[in-house]
């Protein structure tokens, strides 16, 4: 694994799934084409010195790249497992954030509710990023795993995913709250290390966190929930709309903001330089080049 973990896509396909190893395989990828990154949210400077670096990369110098075979999936978890989960008496090197082991494991509970959140909380993007990169995801699970907990924001578990009988106007109500409770870490595992201070920290939920269990329905998985399930998006009022940009309003031929996975180079360049031509100055090559 110290080279990289692949299983075979099909039997006697020549081609591999790379199951350990993804950020030396993206860093070969962008090497070998940069062009790749213009779709995505790069810094142009960044982008700049991948394009310089990639001018000194030549691919045969790499390969063949040493890889180890697994039979199966099973085969691959069990190492990952084993080298992220701390050292396992010798057999492990990185130990895993709680929230990428989560992740790994195929969505636990607390995941499932973190992710709800994230994709219908109207998070800022300061308290997302933190979602990501430091979101004590134990400390979630240790809430969720109580009884008196779940009864009190109306949820339950049911064959490892968290189910619930509220609409879901209601049920974001209380997982929004302990979410952003823990993130911006107003709670921490010493507050609430035990049942009775995990149900009195619920009990003092403000009654804008409570949610209202008499709109109780039929039981479904929260990772079942859509966008469309919701009456009014959380944390605005019926009377605030959002203010739609005018696509038309912009200075260059493409916005600026805008982005798609273009995959051919050369189409690729020309899709970035349009994002930087002034339409009120340079007009002519403006409509040439589109």
């Amino acid at each position: 694994m110290d080279r990289m973990l692949v299983l075979r896509e099909k039997k006697d396909s020549e081609k591999f799934i790379v199951l350990e190893g993804n950020r030396r395989l993206a860093a070969l990828k962008i090497l070998s084409n940069p062009t790749v990154l213009t779709s995505l949210h790069v810094k142009p400077s960044l982008q700049k010195r991948f394009e310089v670096l990639s001018k000194r990369f030549v691919r045969k110098e790499i390969e063949p790249i040493a890889c180890f075979e697994v039979v199966d999936r099973e085969e691959g978890n069990r190492w990952i497992l084993l080298r992220h989960t701390g050292e396992n008496e010798g057999r492990g090197v990185v130990g895993w954030s709680g929230l990428a082991a989560s992740r790994f494991r195929g969505g636990d509970p607390a995941l499932q509710a973190l992710e709800f959140v994230r994709n219908y909380g109207n998070l800022s993007d300061n308290q997302k990023h933190l979602l990501i990169h430091s979101f004590p995801i134990t400390t979630l699970e240790r809430l969720l795993s109580t009884r008196e907990v779940r009864k009190l924001i109306g949820v339950e578990i049911v064959d490892k995913k968290l189910s619930t009988e509220l609409p879901a106007d209601e049920i974001i109500k209380p997982l929004k709250r302990m979410v952003l409770d823990l993130v911006e870490k107003k709670f921490n595992v010493t507050k609430l290390k035990n049942k009775a201070a995990q149900t009195e920290y619920v009990q003092n939920f403000d009654s804008v966190d409570r949610p209202d269990f008499s709109k109780k329905g039929q039981a479904i998985p929260i990772e079942n929930i859509r966008e469309g399930d919701f009456k009014q998006k959380p944390g605005t009022t019926r009377q605030t709309k959002r203010k739609l940009s005018d696509p038309s309003d912009r200075k260059t031929v493409i916005p600026s903001k805008l982005r798609l996975n273009v995959l051919d180079p050369k189409v690729a360049m020309i899709f970035k330089e349009l994002k930087g031509l002034n339409l009120e100055t340079l007009a002519r090559s403006c409509s040439a080049s589109f």
